[in-house]
């Protein structure tokens, strides 16, 4: 579990990151470069810790969408 804990601390860091990078809304976002690296940047560590985490943790929590979460990793890092 202590494993999963630092992952869980790195979804969480990327996911406060990710909204305080994206209050502006939308157009900014969209208009500001560093914004939008940033942020993909932060769902990339987010995607990845959630890879990491146990299979025991993931069958707790079967109402988050594991396999997506991985999916979305392989599109930010490959795609």
């Amino acid at each position: 579990m202590s494993d999963d804990r630092v992952y869980l601390e790195n979804i969480l860091e990327s996911i406060d990151a990710v909204d305080k990078y994206t209050v502006g809304g939308e157009a900014v976002f969209l208009s500001d470069s560093l914004i939008r690296d940033a942020v993909l940047r932060r769902m990339e560590t987010l995607t990845d810790a959630a890879s990491h985490v146990s299979d025991a943790l993931k069958k707790r929590h079967p109402e988050i969408q594991w396999s997506e979460v991985t999916r979305f990793r392989n599109v930010l890092a490959h795609g």
